[in-house]
């Protein structure tokens, strides 16, 4: 059995090197996993990360998560504290079991992040009509050998060109710049003026964090959130009563293919199918943590003028209320717009439970 698992693994190595043209070695501390690497200077990185069983399972783990492991076991290496130091160690992982494979990304932030980009794909035959199937596998493994390669291009450039990250002794505390999303900078609403920014820290403790304070070039504080959907409409028109901070960017990311689309154009009501958006807007100080009397009718109010215009604002929780300059205003527009084309999310149970 141990050696027709070995056969089995090396036929699975040689053609998916053939497929993606690079040459997987077995690293020795990373429980028998195969590892492409380029090197740079004195620096062998991991770009492609592969870990395949016998089957799904054996030996009492998902080779998924031992993928993720394995890069993590990796990256910490002392060698590779210069690469650290200058981005977020990108990875593609490859994992599978018997006639299955899937396609992961990982990054090093203050943690590894590990995302699934394909679900479990079926590699093998069940059927004498698969044309479409093995299509739509051949296109993956396509764009996993294009982002192979683009990987290992955006590697050789950053050895060349990006300098270790310089930690100030003065404020030790200062987070990594690799802790935060690729993005810094917009495109200024209505204009063609780009305003760039840094990160100085996110706006929540959670993990699931996806909203920032950040500094312009002019030091003026900003919010950058990112999001899958987002009440643009109903923010600029409360923005312009002022109950809402300036809305300075709604959009794509930096280098996004794929552009937002409308919620109206959404097949399935409350189901989002858009790329990630980017959301940039003033930093709005609250006076207060606990809202003042005068806060319930200005609620009814704002909540009025919304309904006129015939607009929703379905999270109008404490958090997202406000309290600045004797004035409320509202944050967080993403259940936000106009009640036929926009539902709570599948999982909104879920996130109010966390």
């Amino acid at each position: 059995m141990q050696l027709a698992s070995e056969i089995g693994e090396t036929n699975i190595q040689g053609q998916l090197e053939e497929i993606l043209g690079v040459s997987l070695s077995q690293e020795v501390n990373t429980d028998n996993t195969f590892v492409y690497v380029i090197v740079l200077g004195k620096e062998r990185i991991p770009i492609l990360i592969m870990q395949f069983k016998k089957e799904i399972g054996e030996d009492g783990c998902d080779p998924s998560i031992q993928c993720g492991l394995s890069m993590r076991q990796l990256w910490i290496q002392p060698e590779r504290k210069s690469m650290r130091e200058k981005c977020c160690c990108p990875t593609l992982l490859l994992a599978g079991g018997g006639p299955w494979l899937g396609v992961l990304g990982a990054v090093f932030t203050d943690k590894i992040i590990v995302q699934r980009l394909t679900d479990m794909m079926w590699i093998g035959h069940s059927s004498t009509y698969e044309d479409g199937r093995l299509y739509r596998l051949t296109q993956t493994l396509v764009a996993l050998r294009e982002a192979v390669h683009s990987l290992k291009e955006s590697y050789e450039d950053v050895h060349q060109h990006v300098t270790p990250y310089k930690r100030d002794l003065s404020n030790p505390n200062k987070p990594h710049p690799r802790f935060f999303p690729y993005p810094t900078s917009f495109t200024e609403n209505h204009t063609s003026i780009t305003i760039k920014f840094k990160y100085l820290k996110p706006l929540q403790k959670s993990p699931r964090c996806v909203t920032f304070l950040a500094q312009t070039d002019d030091n003026s504080l900003v919010v950058v959130k990112f999001v899958d959907r987002y009440g643009r409409e109903v923010h600029e028109f409360l923005a312009k009563e002022g109950y809402a901070p300036k809305l300075h960017y709604c959009g794509s990311l930096p280098l996004q293919l794929v552009q937002p689309q409308p919620a109206s154009t959404s097949p399935i009501p409350g189901l989002s199918f858009g790329p990630l958006q980017m959301v940039v807007m003033d930093y709005v100080e609250p006076l207060s943590e606990d809202l003042p009397a005068t806060a319930r009718p200005q609620i009814e109010e704002i909540l009025k003028k919304m309904h006129k215009e015939g607009y929703v604002f379905g999270d109008l929780r404490e958090p997202n209320i406000i309290f600045n300059k004797n004035k409320i205003q509202l944050i967080d527009f993403d259940w936000a717009g106009v009640p036929t084309t926009w539902r709570f999310k599948i999982t909104f149970l879920t996130i109010s439970e966390s």
